[in-house]
């Protein structure tokens, strides 16, 4: 795996702090639990749900849709594992997740797609509220415009426990480092959905990123993906 930086920052280190991950072996077994479907609110309205466009927006790459309840935010997909990943022995799962990815692929890939996914979600008011209590997300509101703007990844790490736990950091305020592990099912040789597993933001005294480069990341000028 290589060591991905998109954006030359100075970031914190990252530590899972599984204190606050509630019922994570719950969690765990989600995979072999009856998904949940999101049903949407009644009433006419003229906003578009974020969520009701996952299917549409993501499906080129294996995305079929978002359940979620009091305990988790999945996003489904079902994208076959290569059968030569499926064929090594003694393979572990991030061998089967991981098998054929590039450079390219550890910086375009459904776990970023699914931090988006879920960013839009809080944004727009479309996350289960039992999910967010459980999380104490009240601490994360006064971020909540910048989460749900353009962001960069400027960092990664492949947490024991499977999975990417990435860093992003908002283009709205660049003295946010939003730190997000997704956890990957693997069933039946395919990826079946992805978990947001853990969530922080930490704000820094300093911009990580100059008001220069935002403009030249928004203009294409700096190579990285805006997502």
């Amino acid at each position: 795996m290589p060591k991905l930086l998109l954006v030359k920052v100075k970031i914190p280190n990252f530590v899972i702090n599984l204190t606050k991950i509630p019922d994570t072996m719950k969690k765990l077994l989600f995979a072999l639990a009856v998904t949940l479907t999101l049903v949407s609110c009644g009433g006419k309205s003229t906003k578009v749900s974020v969520l009701s466009q996952v299917n549409e927006k993501y499906k080129e790459f294996g995305i079929t849709g978002v359940a979620q309840d009091s305990l988790s935010f999945v996003v489904e997909s079902m994208e076959k594992i290569a059968p030569e990943a499926l064929a090594k022995e003694d393979a572990c799962l991030n061998d089967l997740r991981f098998y054929d990815w590039t450079d390219e692929t550890w910086g375009n890939n459904n776990y970023i797609r699914t931090i988006r996914i879920f960013l839009d979600a809080y944004a727009a008011g479309e996350v289960n509220q039992e999910f967010l209590k459980s999380y104490e997300w009240d601490v994360y509101e006064k971020y909540k415009d910048a989460m749900g703007g353009k962001f960069v990844v400027v960092d990664l790490e492949c947490p024991i426990l499977g999975g990417i736990a990435y860093y992003v950091v908002p283009l709205a305020n660049t003295k946010l480092v939003i730190s997000a592990w997704v956890y990957s099912f693997v069933v039946d040789g395919a990826i079946t959905g992805y978990d947001i597993r853990h969530f922080d933001v930490q704000e820094l005294e300093e911009e990580l990123i100059s008001k220069e480069d935002v403009e030249k990341l928004l203009k294409g000028e700096i190579e990285s993906i805006v997502w």
